[in-house]
């Protein structure tokens, strides 16, 4: 196929045989034609051929991109989770530190409330005792 097949020609020369029921093609004629079927379907064959070996070389790039995307698809589907299950441990961490920290609050308070009570009953013994000591004549 070094020439463009639209420009190709296959020359067909039809002779006929006069007879009485009018002009019939002669067996020359019949093997032209079917030499230039035969051409034609040859080229038809080696176009087919070529059309599925491009089809075959584009198909292959496309399952190998296919594959290459698939692959970083399932990477970042296992990144993905690998995130949220770090994320699900850093809230479960923080839900413990809160927890901590909640229970370290109540038990500082209890103390608050210990020590100024302490306070108080150190206050009012203060007081007594200044009272005493300064009342008396």
């Amino acid at each position: 196929m070094g020439e463009n097949a639209a420009n190709k020609k296959i020359p067909i020369k039809i002779e006929a045989i006069k007879t009485p029921l009018g002009a019939v093609p002669t067996l020359k004629s019949f093997k032209q034609v079917l030499e230039g079927l035969n051409i034609l379907n040859a080229d038809m064959i080696r176009t087919q051929e070529m059309v599925s070996n491009e089809m075959f070389k584009t198909m292959a790039g496309i399952e190998k991109e296919l594959k290459s995307l698939r692959k970083l698809i399932s990477e970042e589907i296992i990144s993905s989770e690998a995130i949220k299950e770090n994320i699900n441990a850093l809230n479960k961490r923080l839900d413990k530190i809160d927890e901590d920290e909640q229970e370290r609050i109540k038990d500082l308070s209890s103390l608050i409330m210990d020590f100024i009570g302490s306070v108080r009953v150190f206050q009012d013994q203060v007081t007594r005792l200044f009272k005493e000591t300064y009342s008396k004549p």
